[in-house]
């Protein structure tokens, strides 16, 4: 029996429960197509908006943990549906942890993800709780941003 064509809803969970260190992510730089087009919903949110690379997305990940004390860091993945035979799929997750500065921060999120035939990822749709990580983190996301930017 030839394995399926697409990371199956086990793989992908395995994969995106391991984002608490900026290695980690790193690790993840080999799943996102290099052209990997995008969008995090939001109008009020500052990291909403269109990505149109495997880097970029990268880069949102990486300013996303630059914002938590890292030894709090949890990623539960609640359902993967798709993959496997299907070149799209659909996770969903809860991140939760305590931020540098000390506050609990919980969020649910989906993302909705197309792999194409080589395994990458080249479409994502990412869902999040915008209001609430805007009141709860903006301050230290932004400051996160910026000093993404300047690396």
């Amino acid at each position: 029996m030839s394995s399926p064509p697409y990371p199956t809803p086990p793989q992908i969970s395995a994969i995106f429960a391991k984002c608490s260190t900026d290695e980690e992510i790193a690790k993840l730089r080999h799943l996102f197509a290099p052209d990997c087009d995008g969008h995090v919903t939001g109008q009020e949110h500052h990291l909403g908006g269109s990505r149109s690379t495997g880097e970029d997305w990268v880069l949102h990940l990486e300013t996303m943990n630059a914002i938590y004390d890292k030894s709090t860091f949890a990623v539960e993945i609640v359902h993967v549906f798709g993959g496997g035979e299907e070149p799209w799929v659909c996770m969903e997750a809860v991140v939760s942890a305590k931020t540098l500065e000390g506050k609990d921060y919980r969020n649910e999120f989906v993302w909705v993800m197309r792999f194409n035939t080589e395994g990458k990822i080249d479409k994502i749709r990412a869902y999040y709780d915008t209001a609430h990580t805007e009141a709860a983190i903006a301050p230290e996301m932004k400051k996160a941003a910026l000093q993404q930017q300047d690396k």
